[in-house]
């Protein structure tokens, strides 16, 4: 079905679909266009089910984690094994042993709860580098977001673009892709905020001159 161009949607899971990556420059007329010359790679690319019942989004996995200390469960299993058969003869005294451990590990949970959906979260520098002739715009609950913003882990990022002429747009955060949506001719996608000062780096197609601003229509 992805070969007929069709999208694929799994109910609760999310949905594929294609897209065409050309070579930089491609053809300078549609009808030099040669899909064996320009043609660059075909990608098989997913936007996960953000439904209310089945959200796949990172924003929406941390919000539901559990975060324990490793450290901890370490020490425990290490004490367990020392004691060994002792258990029997030290029952009260290990039952205690077990419960501080147990509270240990609860409070490391709640600890990692907090630090996830803390109303006062540290705010991080995202920097914004943008190439290409075409236009883009970055934002936060409606408000543009430039370079060197500061934002909270978690604030969801949109990005909106539109391209050079026939150029597909590319954007990463701290190295990794982030999937674009195109709906008549404008891409669309969003992020969450890592927890740590973070680089937005957006390609909207075609040459420029070097300039790292944004919305250059």
């Amino acid at each position: 079905m992805l070969l007929e161009s069709k999208k694929v949607k799994i109910a609760g899971l999310g949905t594929f679909y294609l897209t065409c990556e050309c070579q930089k420059g491609g053809a300078d007329k549609e009808e030099d266009f040669n899909v064996n010359q320009h043609l660059k790679a075909l990608h098989i690319r997913f936007l996960p089910d953000q439904t209310a019942e089945d959200n796949l989004s990172s924003r929406e996995f941390i919000k539901k984690a559990e975060f324990v200390n490793i450290k901890s469960l370490l020490s425990g299993k290490a004490e367990t094994e020392a004691e060994g058969g002792d258990n029997e003869e030290n029952e009260d005294g290990g039952q205690s042993q077990g419960g501080s451990q147990n509270g240990e590990q609860g409070g490391s949970q709640n600890q990692g709860g907090s630090s996830a959906g803390s109303d006062t979260a540290q705010a991080y520098a995202l920097t914004i580098s943008t190439s290409g002739s075409g236009s883009a715009s970055v934002s936060h609950d409606g408000n543009a977001v430039t370079s060197g913003s500061s934002l909270s882990e978690d604030d969801e990022v949109e990005i909106s673009i539109t391209p050079a002429a026939g150029q597909v747009p590319t954007a990463t955060l701290n190295g990794s892709e982030i999937e674009l949506t195109e709906d008549g001719g404008v891409y669309t996608g969003n992020f969450a905020m890592p927890g740590q000062a973070s680089t937005l780096v957006i390609d909207t197609g075609g040459d420029d001159d070097g300039d790292d601003g944004l919305d250059k229509d």
